[in-house]
């Protein structure tokens, strides 16, 4: 029985032993080039379909940083993706106390842990802390001849829009980085402000015209663009960290991606009397767009529980597969119908395949997008929005015939 309990003992000291074995960040000055601590880095990522406390993390068996999946260009099983750092760092120094950002860059909710007790929560999703380069950041201080142990738990849904990293920066490269990213994103942010204005102004138009005329195809017109401003707004909100839509679920929107196409196929329903014309593809549509008010409902109802409703992320990876068929279908009746405006509604409809589909690309099948791509989605929403041309469908007063969308709705098919 005492051997037993020795063989026990020391199968326990050695289990520690391992997980001391990644050595701690040793830092000695106060003046570093930003630093990848990769290699002094291991990992834990949680399955478990919940966010586990940090004590019961702690008795599980984490991997070298070298071994984990890159989050940007996989896939995960599960819809909630919570992965889990552990570092440490050591100052050596014997007289000032190490001040660090530590950034990991990926996470809708970040929780930051130093020697077991929370540090700070950020992450995308939450607003940024004072005195805080980015959402992703954090400050270390670390006395004088100090180790400090730190768990940093990372918290996305059903995919990874950039790579978990494990990086540090003294203040000074932090602040500089952050004025250096500032600039060269400029004509992003220009970009994304003037479709976010222009899709403001569209949307009110169009709800101003339809009071005045009583045409239910400015309606959906008004609701698709509407929908087009709320979305780019987010992307600036999350993108440039503005915490201008802070909302009590910190990482869900109350509003899906598929809205786009159920009001722009209601939208062209009314333009082309796509249910009296083709009423077999309209029996089609009908499902489809039912299926889409049942996906807005679940996200409503994600939003409000601050959760997603299942585990199982294939749900989610191929969720507008839906939009994407009521978008071949509208296609398909637009090319067998003639219309004015044909080729405009066409290039709209070819944008909107792309934001349908692209998501679902993205990471299994365009691992190494350049960064210049980051325009070609204001390049794809702009094609989308102004498709119906602003001469036609923005500015009707300008029309030569007059009269709005209602003077060609009878036009014959092809």
């Amino acid at each position: 029985m005492r051997s037993f309990a020795l063989l026990l003992l020391r199968l326990l000291t050695a289990q520690q032993a391992v997980a001391q074995t990644t050595p701690p960040v040793v830092i000695s000055g106060r003046h570093m080039p930003t630093h990848d601590i990769g290699r002094f880095t291991e990992f834990y990522e949680d399955k478990s379909g919940d966010t586990l406390p940090l004590a019961t993390i702690q008795k599980q068996h984490f991997l070298p940083f070298a071994q984990k999946r890159n989050e940007r260009t996989t896939n995960a099983d599960q819809s909630l993706l919570v992965t889990w750092l552990r570092f440490r760092i050591r100052n050596a120094n014997s007289t000032d106390t190490l001040r660090l950002f530590y950034d990991c860059w990926q996470g809708a909710v970040i929780k930051y842990y130093e020697n077991n007790h929370l540090l700070a929560v950020g992450g995308h999703a939450v607003p940024r802390r004072n005195g805080s380069p980015n959402t992703s950041s954090v400050l270390l201080r670390i006395p004088a001849g100090q180790t400090y142990t730190y768990y940093v738990q990372t918290v996305s849904y059903i995919m990874g829009v950039l790579p978990t990293v494990s990086l540090i920066h003294t203040p000074e490269e932090a602040y500089k980085n952050t004025l250096e990213n500032a600039y060269l994103e400029a004509p992003l942010l220009v970009g994304m402000a003037i479709l976010t204005g222009c899709l403001l102004f569209m949307s009110l138009f169009a709800f101003y015209y339809y009071r005045l005329t009583g045409d239910k195809s400015y309606r959906y017109y008004g609701l698709y663009t509407f929908t087009g401003f709320y979305f780019a707004l987010s992307a600036i909100d999350t993108r440039f960290g503005l915490d201008m839509l802070y909302l009590s679920s910190v990482a869900l929107s109350p509003v899906s991606l598929s809205m786009f196409t159920l009001f722009y196929a209601l939208f062209l329903d009314q333009l082309l009397s796509i249910r009296q014309r083709f009423p077999s593809l309209w029996s089609y549509l009908r499902v489809l767009l039912f299926i889409l008010a049942i996906q807005q409902l679940m996200t409503l109802i994600e939003f409000v529980q601050g959760k997603l409703v299942f585990s199982d992320n294939t749900i989610y990876r191929y969720s507008l597969i839906p939009a994407g068929l009521i978008t071949l279908l509208l296609f398909g009746a637009l090319l067998r119908t003639k219309v004015p405006i044909k080729t405009y509604l066409v290039a709209g409809i070819a944008s909107l395949l792309c934001i349908t589909f692209l998501p679902m690309l993205l990471n299994g099948f365009l691992q190494n997008v350049p960064p210049e791509s980051r325009y070609l989605s204001i390049i794809l929403l702009f094609g989308d929005c102004w498709a119906y041309p602003s001469n036609r469908c923005v500015l009707p007063w300008l029309w030569p015939t007059g009269g709005g969308w209602s003077n060609w709705k009878t036009l014959p098919c092809t």
